[in-house]
């Protein structure tokens, strides 16, 4: 009856072969193609960053050019100031006023001749001698106090600590209409070539403005650029607010990508970004460059769709072929699905015909022939698995009595009611083995040592149930240890004898005896309590109550559908002396 029912709901949800294979194969073309395309773009957007980022570090070797061109130029214009011998004496010697302006126009002609050689439109030049005397090339609202007010800034002292070439950015210029603007100023000792002498102190500045010119016109859309000092400070930028700032997450950022050689992707102004960085040594800050994702990908979004449509045609294309081959190879097969379908609703016994290609005959063929197998096969089977599964229904439900588990559960609570947690944990142990042993455990061999090991905790809860007054012993051939025998063989049998034997003895021993000999397993268990009265029916233990409470007929059939003729069970027992009970395997 249930295998109709399972035909008919089978029938009802049933798919073709040809329906399988083309839900199988749009599946997995589609996996593929979903596949495929993912990591095409995935592959093609990170070949696109990287091409970006290679266009970036080209702009940034450019940008670079310029500002070394621009560093060079200064540099040589600083060294030709060192070596006026006019610049010298004004810087060191004392002269009135009325002189000391003579002096200071009387040095134009020759410092112009030196800043149109060396210099450019953009410098800002400004000269502080030793004995505090100024020049600059730009007068207008230049005074004295634009002198002092530079001896006052705190990056003049740090150059007077090392009086090297060095950058630095402060909030306002130091010549006439740049003195509103923000300036990047390159510092110098003017120094005396034959003594080694400092005779004054040279700044050329630039405003920022003119400055950010120099990379202006490398940038290209989504791309920003910063100069950093070693210190965190941004010298310039085409981001003009954030010029002035101390930046030390841009610092660390820039740090990070220094040290792994390559751009990073990072989240600046709430927006991801490619941070890209180089150190410039002999200027002494870091070029940054930043460039938009979002931008970027916008730009690549077409390729995507492009790769996506691409791969839809492809699909389309391979699945059309595929539906044709399909359908014509599946159908043969499927007339032949469809016959034995019919048959096997009948019985085993019907053929199906031989008809259709190689390969249908050959199935044909093969399956007539395993039908008249089974006809023979199927009626000896079922009768053979009707009789096991009875047998191990039997022998799983007698295996631990439930009382037994809930008297054991009962002992646990009285123990741990008495706080005798040592007593507790030893007796959980011993369950906790037996119950992996009996019911979670599925093999049906186990080796002897197995089935020894279970006894031995179920042997181990009884006596802490009942006390020390049944001890049990075991005797074991260690040659038997590694024998296989049917799982909780020898369990009844001991549960026995604890439950049954000694109901008027109080003490008593159990014995476990196993050997092989000669390729025989002999399992006896022999016990010194009651024994069995096998004439009286209504006596407590009589030989009936025994055979069929504990399962020993089951035992039996077991020993029987494992090992047929090869296997025995006997009985021996005396009243008031005791009872053995023998299992002989043939192994």
């Amino acid at each position: 009856m249930r295998l109709r029912k399972i035909k008919s709901v089978d029938k009802i949800i049933r798919l073709s072969l040809f329906t399988k294979i083309v839900l199988v194969t749009l599946c997995g073309l589609v996996i593929s193609t979903v596949v495929v395309a993912t990591v095409t773009i995935s592959t093609g957007e990170k070949l696109y960053i990287n091409t970006y980022n290679t266009s970036n570090q080209k702009i940034g070797d450019r940008i670079v050019d310029e500002l070394k061109n621009l560093n060079y130029k200064a540099y040589n214009l600083m060294e030709e100031y060192g070596l006026s011998n006019n610049l010298k004496l004004y810087c060191t010697e004392y002269m009135p006023k009325a002189e000391r302006f003579y002096k200071r126009y009387s040095l134009q002609n020759e410092l112009f001749r030196i800043n149109n050689n060396y210099g450019v439109p953009m410098f800002n030049i400004f000269v502080i001698g030793n004995n505090k005397n100024y020049y600059t090339d730009n007068y207008i609202g230049v005074t004295t106090t634009t002198k002092d007010k530079i001896m006052e800034m705190g990056f003049y002292k740090q150059y007077k600590q090392n009086p090297s070439n060095t950058y630095h950015y402060i909030i306002s210029g130091f010549n006439g209409y740049a003195s509103s603007q923000p300036s990047i100023v390159i510092t110098k000792g003017l120094e005396e070539p034959i003594n080694n002498t400092f005779f004054g102190d040279m700044f050329i500045s630039i405003t920022e403005e003119n400055y950010s010119s120099l990379y202006k016109k490398y940038m290209v859309r989504g791309n920003d650029v910063i100069i950093l000092s070693k210190t965190g400070q941004v010298l310039s930028s085409s981001m003009k607010k954030y010029i002035g700032e101390d930046r030390e997450d841009i610092l660390t950022m820039v740090k990070e990508s220094i040290k792994s050689s390559k751009y990073i992707r990072t989240q600046f102004r709430q927006k991801p970004y490619l941070l890209t960085a180089r150190y410039i040594q002999n200027m002494d800050f870091y070029l940054v460059i930043l460039s938009d994702t979002s931008i970027v990908s916008k730009v690549f979004l077409k390729s995507k769709y492009y790769i996506i449509l691409l791969s839809g045609i492809i699909a389309l294309l391979t699945c059309s072929i595929i539906l044709i081959i399909t359908k014509k190879t599946t159908s043969r097969l499927t007339k032949l699905v469809d016959t034995m379908e019919v048959a096997t609703e009948a019985n085993f016994k019907q053929k199906v015909p031989i008809e259709g290609g190689y390969e249908v005959r050959k199935l044909s063929k093969a399956y007539n022939q395993m039908v008249l197998e089974l006809e023979s096969y199927i009626d000896k089977l079922m009768d053979e698995q009707e009789q096991r599964r009875a047998a191990e229904l039997s022998a799983l439900q007698m295996q631990i009595n439930p009382h037994f588990m809930y008297n054991t559960l009962a002992s646990i609570k009285y123990l741990a009611w008495q706080g005798d947690n040592k007593a507790v944990d030893e007796m959980i142990n011993a369950f906790i083995a037996l119950l992996q042993n009996t019911i979670s455990k599925t093999d049906e061999m186990v080796t002897v040592e197995e089935e020894i090991n279970n006894l031995k905790n179920y042997a181990k809860i009884n006596s802490m149930r009942y006390g020390e007054k049944i001890q049990v012993s075991y005797y074991v051939d260690d040659k038997a240890f590694d024998i296989l025998i049917p799982k909780l063989l020898l369990q009844p049998i001991v549960e026995n004898a604890f439950f049954h034997a000694f109901s008027n003895k109080k003490n008593g021993d159990i014995k476990i005896f196993i050997s092989l000999l000669n390729d025989v397993l002999t399992c006896e268990i022999i016990d010194n309590g009651d024994g069995i009265n096998n004439k009286a029916s209504n006596e407590k233990t009589s030989f009936k109550t025994y055979c069929k409470s504990i399962g020993l007929d089951n035992t039996k059939q077991r020993l029987k559908l494992v090992y047929n003729d090869k296997a025995s069970l006997s009985i021996q027992s005396t009243p008031n002396i005791g009872t053995s009970v023998k299992i002989v395997i043939a192994c």
